[in-house]
């Protein structure tokens, strides 16, 4: 499509389905959801005289929970002074890394398996959407890597936010889809490592393809692939060398096309090697 849209059109029913607001001059998503609904995916269709582009979102509206059953707190504070991240303007919907390690080990003995019982919130008490990369609980190597999406991040000074966790009928709501929200901009986010051997890497993003890790040439990772630690949860390692037309043995690389060696939406473009 050229130029900016100026109609936009989301089906199934947005309004019906949650009670939110859609604006079809703008395409805003607004308002308070009147009733819980599954994960539905929607199509958002924006146009103009010359034509249109069409993308798809995933909304769930959940119900609310009280987090005054949750048996434990631990309140924490982002510290973007001068002396901590040192952000100079504020930041709204965005994803936060926490960890944890050996030192809150307590946490990991008395939230349910997996942290399937681990919520976040922020001061107002009001739920913030998270995504448990890694939980481990192996011997030698206890540790978490969550992505919480902060709803607001104050600059220039402490933004808290609370961890509950220690409710035995609770489940799970960790969600990528909902922390890299294409709503909030975000086209592709892959925690590369999160699954088996050289199996797809999943996109957190709602309709967005997988990774898949590739080689022209030879074996990906030259066979018998362990996946190594990186710096936030597990990684991938790619060896390099060779060009597209002439690939090397260690020509390893991720494929995000919607087939092998395919283009989609918006992964475009010829794939190289550096």
């Amino acid at each position: 499509m050229t130029g900016a849209p100026t109609n936009y059109s989301i089906t199934p029913d947005l309004v019906s389905n949650t009670g939110l607001s859609f604006d079809a001059g703008t395409g805003t998503i607004s308002g308070t959801p009147a009733s819980s609904s599954a994960a539905t995916t929607y199509t958002v269709i924006a146009s103009n005289i010359h034509g249109a582009d069409t993308t798809t979102i995933n909304v769930q509206v959940l119900s609310a929970e009280d987090y005054s059953s949750w048996n434990h707190r631990q309140d924490f504070a982002l510290n973007t002074t001068a002396s901590g991240a040192n952000i100079s303007s504020s930041q709204s919907n965005f994803p936060v890394l926490v960890r944890l390690d050996a030192s809150y080990r307590t946490i990991f003995q008395q939230a349910l398996a997996n942290g399937a019982d681990i919520r976040f919130a922020n001061k107002a008490g009001t739920h913030l959407p998270y995504q448990i990369e890694r939980w481990s609980t192996a011997p030698g190597d206890t540790s978490a890597a969550i992505w919480v999406r902060a709803d607001s991040v104050t600059a220039g000074d402490t933004t808290s936010l609370s961890l509950y966790w220690g409710n035995g009928f609770a489940s799970s709501r960790s969600s990528g889809g909902r922390v890299f929200n294409g709503l909030n901009g975000f086209v592709g986010a892959w925690h590369l490592g999160d699954t088996t051997g050289i199996d797809p890497r999943p996109n957190a993003v709602a309709g967005a393809p997988a990774a898949t890790p590739s080689n022209n040439n030879a074996a990906f990772g030259g066979g018998s692939y362990v996946i190594p630690s990186g710096v936030i949860g597990m990684a991938d390692t790619l060896r390099g060398g060779g060009t597209r037309s002439g690939p090397a043995p260690t020509s390893d690389y991720l494929n995000i096309g919607s087939a092998p060696d395919s283009n989609d939406a918006n992964f475009t473009g010829t794939n190289t090697y550096t």
